[in-house]
Order: structure tokens, then C-alpha cells, then sequence
């Protein structure tokens, strides 16, 4: 089962996103966690939760939800995960 990397949030319950292979993109995930992260170590396999991503990087075709290429996380704390539940509530 995978989790969320994120310093504080450890997420299982949502969908978690592992760490692209695309070389540059990866680097923008490494360097969005190590703003948090000191002692992260890059070369780990590491994933990330839907709450640290826009919503419209996350494409959900009612069977599974994927990312764009090329998405960048960008939220940073647990806290989105309410204003996140209100917005899919809303849909």
C-alpha cells in the first residue's frame, strides 16, 4: 500500500500518486517536498496524496484518478483537504 510522503499528512485513504519518472518533473516534486522535508532522500521511491495537487491536475474518469503530465504538487498542507472535500461535494 502506498502513502503519502508528505511531512504530517501520511495519507492511505485517498488516492496517493507515485513520483513520475520524467526526470524533470520528478525534480520539481523532490524540491516541493524538501521545502518540508530536510533530511529527505531523493533517490527513494516516494509518493504523494491528492491534496497536495490542483484539482485540475487530477483527471477522474469515475474508475480511477490519474494525474496530468507534468503536474507539479503545489498544496502544501493537510488543511486543503477540507476546502477539497467541499469543492468535490459541490460537484
Amino acid at each position: 500500500m502506498r502513502f503519502c510522503y508528505f511531512p504530517g499528512c501520511g495519507n492511505t485513504s485517498l488516492t496517493v500518486f507515485k513520483a513520475p519518472d520524467d526526470e524533470e518533473t520528478r525534480y520539481m516534486w523532490i524540491e516541493f517536498i524538501k521545502d518540508y522535508k530536510i533530511d529527505f532522500n531523493d533517490s527513494s521511491r516516494f509518493s504523494l496524496c491528492e491534496i497536495h495537487f490542483e484539482l485540475e491536475d487530477i483527471v477522474n474518469d469515475n474508475t480511477r484518478k490519474t494525474l496530468k503530465k507534468g503536474s507539479i504538487p503545489s498544496l502544501s498542507g493537510v488543511s486543503n483537504l477540507k476546502c477539497y472535500n467541499n469543492m468535490v461535494l459541490q460537484k
